[in-house]
């Protein structure tokens, strides 16, 4: 069976970086072609064990992480344990970053952007929309400036996906200050709704140049 572990690291509210992992099931071809499954996860401590196909007689590989998700786990309790936290840090001013990675097929996507047609399987991206959006409609006296940028990062060639031209190479800069600069050209969307930013994102997807490795950030 492939490699089926997506990581997605986390800055929290102490500056430190976390890292968790997610295992997916088995998909219909890998099922087809009677794959035997070598990961396994302990998700009370963290841990993943990696088995080497054909060698049951050595003792798999372990590894330990802020946190593992097992198949069973969902989009939703991923979210409550791991993002909220860092969503809830954003809403009162602190910088947060999740960024999922992991090969193709691994379910980057899915865990990020997940399914939108059923509330369920909604990803940690819309789900940290309803969030920031539920928590600017339940304050008093707090101005809240939500922006937005949607960029694909491909062969060292970065492409503004909301931009009026999405073939355009950006050039990326920084600043003097802590602020990041999308760089030159970039097309910040400033949003009213989340619905709204949901559904530029969306509208940005099918224009990358490969299936897009989408990080909320």
């Amino acid at each position: 069976m492939p490699f089926t572990l997506a990581s997605y690291k986390v800055l929290t509210d102490s500056n430190s970086v976390k890292v968790v992992v997610r295992c997916r099931p088995m998909n219909d071809r890998e099922r087809a072609l009677n794959c035997k499954a070598v990961v396994s996860l302990d998700s009370d401590r963290g841990q993943c064990f990696i088995e080497k196909p054909g060698a049951a007689e050595e003792p798999p590989k372990q590894f330990t992480f802020d946190g593992a998700y097992c198949t069973q786990h969902t989009t939703e309790q991923m979210y409550n344990e791991v993002a909220y936290p860092l969503v809830e840090g954003v809403t009162e001013g602190y910088n947060g970053t999740i960024f999922a990675y992991g090969q193709t097929g691994s379910g980057k996507s899915f865990t990020m952007q997940g399914v939108a047609e059923l509330a369920a399987y909604r990803g940690v991206i819309p789900r940290a929309f309803e969030h920031i959006f539920e928590t600017i409609q339940c304050a008093e006296n707090t101005k809240f400036l939500v922006r937005t940028s949607y960029l694909e990062i491909y062969n060292e060639e970065i492409r503004d996906l909301l931009g009026n031209d999405t073939k355009q190479n950006m050039e990326v800069r920084g600043r003097n200050s802590s602020e990041f600069s999308g760089g030159k050209g970039s097309n910040y969307s400033f949003a009213l709704l989340s619905l709204y930013v949901l559904s530029w994102l969306l509208n940005g997807m099918p224009i990358g140049l490969v299936t897009p490795v989408t990080a909320c950030c």
